[in-house]
């Protein structure tokens, strides 16, 4: 058996496997079954980072059963699909810790004893130099500055660079990814709050650059905001702690994100405007003391991922 992370199709001869692979593919939850010693094994991978593992449940209740809608049909196979899927898993595991919790509640524990929790690692091949590096004076936001961000952070950001204890000494914001995206999103607020000379564009790097901009940085910055995607493993996120990264996060109280920043000991939350703005001179002035723990942070590794799926491959044999 293996988590399928692809799109592929799996041929086999099971009927049980073929009914699966007519309607998991492109879905949220993905099957996939080879021969073993021992027969055929099931394994499900809950795979999708940005995906609402319970959107189905959620428009399910717009609809009666006897609603004359054609989704509601949908939505009934789709239950009967996943609750098969469950059923016959010889191991269900999940990139963010919070799907298993979504199931085990939806399915009152009964496959919480073959749940696992495993991270998407980072390649241990590129993971950069820890030993002697000193930090430069900027901080990193990694990816596409969506339009929901607004202006939240750069306030905050804005008034800490214009403090008394910032201005003039060249803080900085790297912003990395796609630049005509990210500075159409940015440029009218950086331009009001006046913080041009404090943000830097960068576009598209080679991964192995990335990660020499992330580790070089005093903090990663997180900001999906206090309300969204609770439930979220962000694929940044898990950069950051791979690289053991402090990390300027803006997430919600009770959410994954927050949990595995905690867990990994490189989470400095804001939850209000002033917590931010004095975290953030804190971070510049290097007087926010942090100590990652390393041991939970090379969870977020290719090599401790691989292994935690050998784990569980012996186990189910």
């Amino acid at each position: 058996a293996a988590a399928a992370e692809t799109g592929d199709r799996y041929q086999c001869d099971s009927e049980r496997c073929r009914h699966l692979q007519r309607i998991l593919y492109g879905k949220s939850v993905l099957a996939r079954q080879e021969p073993v010693s021992g027969g055929i094994h099931f394994f499900v991978h809950i795979h999708r980072t940005y995906g609402q593992p319970v959107s189905v449940y959620l428009c399910r209740r717009n609809y009666h059963h006897d609603s004359d809608s054609d989704y509601f049909p949908v939505f009934a196979k789709q239950k009967k699909i996943e609750q098969d899927t469950f059923k016959y898993a010889d191991a269900i595991t999940g990139l963010s810790g919070a799907y298993l919790n979504i199931f085990n509640d939806l399915y009152e524990g009964r496959y919480s004893n073959k749940s696992y929790f495993i991270p998407t690692g980072v390649d241990d091949d590129y993971l950069p130099s820890f030993q002697n590096r000193e930090k430069e004076n900027y901080i990193i936001f990694v990816g596409e500055y969506l339009h929901e961000y607004k202006d939240n952070f750069l306030k905050i950001f804005a008034e800490a660079v214009n403090s008394k204890e910032l201005k003039g000494k060249g803080c900085t914001l790297k912003i990395v990814g796609n630049k005509n995206i990210n500075q159409k999103q940015t440029e009218e607020f950086v331009n009001d709050l006046g913080i041009c000379n404090n943000v830097e564009y960068i576009n598209h790097v080679p991964q192995r650059k990335l990660y020499e901009l992330i580790v070089n940085a005093k903090a990663a910055v997180l900001i999906p905001g206090h309300t969204a995607l609770w439930w979220t493993n962000f694929a940044k996120m898990v950069d950051y702690i791979a690289l053991q990264v402090p990390v300027l996060a803006m997430v919600p109280m009770t959410s994954e994100a927050r949990t595995e920043l905690i867990k990994a000991g490189i989470g400095i939350f804001i939850d209000t405007p002033q917590q931010g703005v004095t975290v953030i001179k804190q971070v510049f002035s290097e007087k926010f003391p942090m100590t990652a723990n390393k041991e939970y942070c090379r969870r977020y590794l290719a090599s401790q991922q691989t292994k935690s799926f050998i784990d569980i491959f012996q186990k189910i044999q």
